[in-house]
C-alpha cells in the first residue's frame, strides 16, 4: 500500500488564514504551535498534513499525486511565498512475515515529470516505511 501525505509547516505559518484563502481538497489535519502532538508533546510549528493518495498500485499512485499537485499548483506556489516547509511524504507499506523480516517488494520509480513538478513547487520528497501485515503471506514451513 502506498499512502502519500503533503506535510506543510512553519514557525510563523498562519495555517487557518492560509487554508481560508487556499482550500485544499483532501482529508487534512491542521495544528498550531503548542498544540499536543500524537506523542503527547507540544508542536513546535503550525501547519497541516493532507492525505493526497492511498493506492496499492505505484503507477496509479503517481498519477493521483501529479493530478493533486497540478490542481493545487497556485496554492502550493503560495506556500512557497509564505516560506513554509513543504514535504511530499510517500509512505510505503512493507508486508511483514511474523518473526521473519520483510517480504520482497518491487522498486518504485518516480517519473521525471512528478519530480520536476515537485521541484517547481518547492516540495521536498521523503519516503517513509511502515510495517503492515499481509494475510496472503505464510510463514516459512506452514503450507
Amino acid at each position: 500500500m502506498l499512502d502519500s501525505v503533503l506535510r506543510v509547516y512553519g514557525e510563523s505559518f498562519d495555517v487557518e488564514a492560509f487554508l481560508a484563502q487556499h482550500p485544499i481538497d483532501a482529508h487534512l489535519e491542521a495544528y498550531n504551535i503548542g498544540d499536543t502532538d500524537i506523542l503527547g508533546g507540544a508542536c513546535e510549528h503550525s501547519g497541516f498534513d493532507a492525505l493526497i493518495s492511498e493506492t496499492a498500485d505505484a503507477q496509479s499512485h503517481q498519477l493521483e499525486l501529479y493530478a493533486f499537485l497540478e490542481k493545487h499548483k497556485n496554492s502550493l506556489l503560495a506556500l512557497k511565498a509564505e516560506q513554509a516547509q513543504c514535504v511530499l511524504d510517500i509512505g510505503l507499506g512493507l508486508a511483514l512475515i511474523e518473526n521473519n523480516g520483510t517480504s520482497a517488494n518491487s522498486n518504485i520509480v518516480l517519473s521525471s515529470k512528478l519530480i520536476s513538478l515537485c521541484n517547481e513547487l518547492g516540495l521536498s520528497i521523503e519516503f517513509s516505511a511502515y510495517p503492515q501485515m499481509d494475510e496472503t503471506l505464510e510463514e516459512p514451513g506452514n503450507h
